[in-house]
């Protein structure tokens, strides 16, 4: 009976040092199954850990913030995110807020795939889109678009919507423009990030998509 307690013991230690292991540091196959044995959940995030640890944490500078995130801790956040019952409230009380606050924003943006649908059929020319969009809100000049040679990024700002726009170029004559926006609010930018809601809207063609607006 002594014999049992101490193998139990130590194998409940060694479950839990693992566990407490930064993600920096790879898990060994036998410390693997000991996890799973209370934590089942590892096997569909350890692949997605190795993936980021690997090919994206390359330099000492990248993995610093997660020197002290362990194995433990994302389980237990990937719970949390994942618990339906509690998120999908949540979503659905900030879907309801966001429409509310942002509806005539969100229509005004719509608005700008009216404005390049003409130019879909009408310009077959290897060239480059230049786009501008003025600081300021949307009610006010938000787009003007014109053909040229020149290559911009630019950024627009107003009180409540940030936005980052690229312009590809345009190696071969164009068939379609898509357009991707996301809306975020302040509270996005001030650290509070559970009360926004993304809004999105693609715009896609018929044919392949060699020009790209992404907002």
């Amino acid at each position: 009976m002594r014999l049992f307690i101490i193998i139990c013991t130590i194998f409940l230690y060694s479950c839990e040092s693992s566990i407490n292991k930064s993600v920096l540091e790879p898990l060994s196959t036998s410390e693997q199954r000991d996890i799973l044995s209370n934590r089942p959940e590892l096997k569909e995030y350890y692949p997605f850990i190795e993936k980021v640890r690997d090919s994206i944490l390359v330099s000492d500078l990248d993995k610093e913030p997660f020197v002290n995130l362990s194995y433990e801790k994302v389980l237990d956040f990937m719970n949390r995110a994942t618990d339906t019952s509690k998120f999908n409230l949540m979503s659905i009380r900030n879907e309801k807020i966001w429409i509310k606050n942002n509806a005539e924003t969100v229509a005004k943006i719509d608005s700008i795939i009216s404005y390049w649908e003409p130019f879909k059929g009408t310009n077959k020319a290897p060239e480059v889109i230049k786009t501008f969009w003025k600081y300021g809100k949307f009610d006010t000049d938000y787009r003007k678009a014109e053909i040229g040679r020149d290559l911009i990024d630019s950024n627009f700002r107003s009180k409540k919507e940030y936005c980052l726009g690229k312009v590809i170029k345009i190696l071969s004559e164009y068939d379609s423009l898509s357009f991707d926006y996301i809306l975020r609010n302040d509270d996005f930018f001030n650290g509070e990030p559970m009360r926004y809601v993304l809004d999105r809207n693609y715009k896609v063609g018929d044919t392949p998509v060699s020009v790209q607006l992404v907002f």
